[in-house]
């Protein structure tokens, strides 16, 4: 009988205590959009609809030809991205044009 008489009960693993349970379904966001395409959001409207994308660590807003016409880093970039590489998809809603100061809210699909 050799080696630890350990019960199995061990405490370690999991989730780090430091690190947020995103409830990515319910994950709503208002940020402004950075770099934006201006000859696209010259012409969009409030309520306009676009895809979000992650575009190796950048957050991306695709239009419905499929181009990129801006990025996004909002404040809760890290949820966002662990978010999306775990398959949920995402959409930006234009809810205010300002020049080109352009709000959006990212919701779950």
């Amino acid at each position: 009988m050799s080696g630890s008489s350990s019960s199995g009960r061990g405490y370690g693993g999991g989730i780090p205590m430091d690190t947020p349970i995103v409830n990515c379904s319910g994950l709503t966001l208002n940020t402004r959009v950075m770099s934006p395409v201006m000859p696209y959001f010259s012409k969009s409207k409030v309520g306009t609809i676009l895809k979000v994308k992650l575009d190796n660590s950048t957050i991306v807003l695709i239009n419905e030809v499929g181009d990129v016409v801006g990025s996004i880093y909002p404040p809760k970039v890290e949820s966002l991205i662990k978010c999306l590489e775990n398959g949920y998809k995402y959409v930006g809603e234009i809810i205010s044009i300002s020049g080109a100061q352009i709000n959006i809210e990212i919701r779950a699909t």
